[in-house]
């Protein structure tokens, strides 16, 4: 059973076209998740101050040309993402120590993993080693916290993700032997 994680738009958007790698939750990630293919779903809410800081350079050093609401925003599931693992951000825990946060499939973060998003401010960061687009979205209704997916829906998600790996092992969830270079 594939789950599935509700995000505000734009920010599946950013996980396609600008390069983010790091969700940003208040809660850690169950361990059931990490190594795991999670479907992605576009609620219907629009982060408005999100699309502001994207396209003001604040994520980064240069602006992102992410489009308004309603332009290359769809809603509903429009994608997957693999997650690989997660840190505490250091705004949040102040007293830890480099290099010693949270898990990799049972590896701990080094601090160079911990700061490969500009986009990562957590509190929790997950770690998301790939993500897959959909051609066409799926349209469901989203939920908060994680949610299991339609059976149907999950068939149409996993046949993608095989196709964009090229039957590369990380079809599989694992990310240790994801061999499609991405």
């Amino acid at each position: 059973m594939m789950l599935a994680l509700s995000l505000w738009r734009p920010w599946c958007w950013a996980f396609f076209h600008a390069n983010k790698r790091v969700e940003n939750r208040g809660w850690k990630p169950p361990a059931k998740v990490i190594g795991q293919w999670v479907a992605m779903h576009a609620a219907l809410r629009f982060d408005d101050e999100a699309h502001h800081r994207m396209t003001h350079g604040h994520y980064g050093e240069a602006p992102v040309s992410c489009p308004p609401d309603g332009i290359g925003h769809p809603v509903g599931i429009v994608g997957a993402m693999l997650i690989a693992g997660a840190f505490l951000h250091p705004d949040h825990d102040p007293g830890a120590a480099p290099g010693t946060m949270m898990m990799e499939v049972g590896r701990t973060l080094t601090q160079e993993a911990r700061q490969l998003d500009t986009f990562a401010f957590g509190p929790w960061c997950w770690v998301i080693k790939h993500v897959v687009e959909l051609a066409t979205p799926i349209p469901c209704k989203g939920m908060q916290g994680l949610w299991a997916v339609a059976p149907h829906a999950e068939a149409i998600i996993r046949e993608a993700i095989a196709s964009d790996c090229g039957g590369c092992a990380s079809a599989s969830g694992v990310p240790e032997l994801h061999t499609c270079g991405q």
